[in-house]
């Protein structure tokens, strides 16, 4: 390797402190351009170094203590950028891996970008929602749930309960009873569904709920206890931080999806069935191969890794792999484009059934149309030249070529 010149500030456990204790925002400080290592011509600022810190989420360094895993992962951003410097030479950059993955990345970034534009300064928070979350988030109650996709039946053990059925007994003889051997513990914001959240609340312990439908299920709850949350207090501020994050995440949905209907409007996009069919049987193929033990389980649960993408991406044929899977009106995406996406997005199954398989591809493959919806308006705007747009792929650059 090449004889770089480095150069670690003095004052950079300082500085790391103050990034890490500073509020996450839209604008820019000059605390964030901070240069706290120069590697080179290289050089980490503050913003980076939170930046992917806080984009790795499953660190492995050598100690629990924060500030040393902190100084370790700066020691590992400065071998980085030696090696991508080296990798600069070698114009590891070219590489249809790295070129794909920044794609993949600056296309996530430009959505980011757009919904900072169009969703975040339309999110509003009531006091009275306020006072509502910080009443909630002290408490946790334990439930106990009976449910299936059929009204008929949700409705019909409803009646049995109201007339002085035994709730216990009726789950008793129920599959979903296999899966709550204890209460099932609800906390405020754990739930996706508010109305649901709204119920259990409201709720006194001993009672049961009526019927109510959630996404495409039916469920009768039966509200066994609840106790305070021993790790809220009130009077920190990290119990009205909890409760303004949840708020704002639910309005970035509601917003988001408000604004999302504007730009699909009636338009009426598909993927290209027999493409599907080649990612569904790729990605089959591994998880047959790295789960044989697994297959039957159907309580067994995972988060793919990201491995398992690379592997299935090498079981399709190049033609399959570049040919058009979806079309938009201002052009095509192909069966590469999307599983180098399905790579930075969590593909969670919670058994290995073909038919489950299935339904969460297509769910990724819906998900993926509405995004790339998003990044090509994004585009149409100009965020492709957004400063931290071009900042965060030039970091990320320099990940993928080290």
């Amino acid at each position: 390797m090449k004889n770089y010149k480095l150069k670690i500030y003095e004052n950079v456990w300082a500085i790391l402190v103050i990034a890490f204790f500073a509020l996450v925002n839209v604008s820019y400080s000059q605390e964030e351009n901070v240069v706290v290592a120069k590697v080179g011509v290289s050089e980490i600022t503050i913003e980076e170094f939170r930046d992917r810190y806080e984009f790795m989420p499953h660190l492995n360094y050598s100690n629990d203590d924060v500030d040393t895993v902190k100084k370790e992962f700066l020691f590992s951003l400065i071998a980085e950028k030696l090696w991508a410097l080296e990798g600069a030479q070698k114009r590891f950059d070219t590489l249809e891996s790295v070129k794909y993955s920044l794609e993949a990345l600056r296309r996530l970034l430009i959505k980011d970008e757009l919904y900072k534009t169009e969703v975040e300064p339309k999110i509003k928070i009531s006091n009275d929602e306020m006072n509502t979350g910080l009443q909630r988030v002290t408490l946790e109650l334990f439930v106990k749930i009976i449910s299936t996709k059929d009204s008929s039946e949700i409705f019909s053990i409803s009646d049995q309960l109201i007339k002085g059925a035994d709730f216990d007994s009726v789950l008793s003889t129920r599959r979903e009873n296999n899966l709550q051997q204890s209460p099932v513990r609800i906390v405020y914001g754990s739930l996706e569904d508010e109305n649901v959240e709204d119920l259990l609340f409201g709720m006194n312990p001993g009672s049961i709920s009526l019927p109510i439908k959630s996404g495409d299920g039916w469920f009768i709850f039966k509200l066994v206890g609840e106790n305070q949350n021993p790790g809220i207090n009130l009077s920190s501020e990290h119990a009205r931080n909890m409760v303004k994050k949840t708020l704002q995440d639910r309005k970035v949905q509601q917003v988001g999806g408000a604004y999302l209907d504007s730009l699909i409007g009636g338009k009426r996009i598909e993927a290209d069935g027999k493409i599907f069919l080649k990612i569904f049987d790729a990605l089959y193929s591994v998880i047959k191969k790295e789960y044989p033990d697994n297959l039957n389980d159907s309580l067994f649960k995972v988060t793919l890794p990201e491995r398992h993408i690379i592997q299935a991406m090498h079981l399709i044929d190049p033609s399959a792999m570049n040919s058009s899977f979806i079309n938009f009106e201002d052009g095509a995406a192909s069966a590469k484009d999307f599983l180098y996406y399905l790579y930075y997005q969590k593909f969670e199954l919670d058994n290995f059934s073909k038919d489950h398989i299935k339904k969460i591809l297509n769910a990724a493959v819906r998900q993926y149309i509405e995004d790339e919806m998003l990044v090509r308006e994004g585009i149409k705007r100009g965020l492709a030249n957004n400063r931290d747009v071009l900042n965060g792929v030039s970091m990320w650059r320099e990940h993928y070529t080290s």
